[in-house]
């Protein structure tokens, strides 16, 4: 069974580690987190770009599955869904809170609530996990190949252009005069 140490080394050296999650509290029906918010985070307008919101919820729903299926290290999202109320400040830390709405062996859903540092919901994320079997292959995969570069066809032949049938003697000339 997975604590917050061994979450937090497992997370440290990919994505949600660099992006500055730390998990606080872990647990079957809960996971609260915390993300401090840095420069970088804001887009235009000085709010808090969607994908920080979205990024620090996810990590806390693969948490969670993963501690329900502590055998499994295959989690993927099915369906995430974020409602956006309040922005914060540079510098401050986001605090946020999973919750199991339902635990499956293969799909779970979990909302995620996130709060600014005065306490204000800021966000809420709804996410589906999926838990995915390790699979091994049974024939191996043939190598991947270059695409075909596609080339319009050649252009028809043009139409060759009928000469005007010589007259014959008695009949009057078909030509244009």
């Amino acid at each position: 069974m997975y604590d917050v140490e061994s979450i937090t080394q497992l997370l440290e050296p990919i994505f949600p580690g660099l992006f500055g999650v730390k998990v606080t509290e872990v647990g079957i029906e809960k996971v609260l987190g915390e993300l401090e918010l840095r420069e970088d985070f804001f887009s235009v307008g000085e709010v808090i770009h969607a994908g920080v919101y979205m990024t620090f919820a996810d990590t806390l729903c693969v948490v969670g599955t993963l501690m329900n299926n502590p055998s499994s290290t295959q989690v993927v999202t099915k369906d995430s869904s974020t409602k956006f109320m309040a922005s914060a400040e540079v510098g401050s830390v986001l605090k946020a809170e999973a919750r199991a709405f339902h635990r499956g062996k293969s799909t779970m859903v979990w909302q995620v609530s996130i709060q600014n540092d005065a306490g204000k919901l800021c966000s809420i994320v709804t996410q589906t996990m999926q838990v995915l079997d390790p699979v091994e292959p049974e024939v191996p995969l043939p190598p991947i190949t270059p695409p075909v570069a596609l080339t319009p066809p050649p252009p028809p032949p043009p139409k060759p252009v009928a000469a005007p049938e010589p007259a014959t003697e008695g009949e009057p000339d078909k030509s244009p005069a």
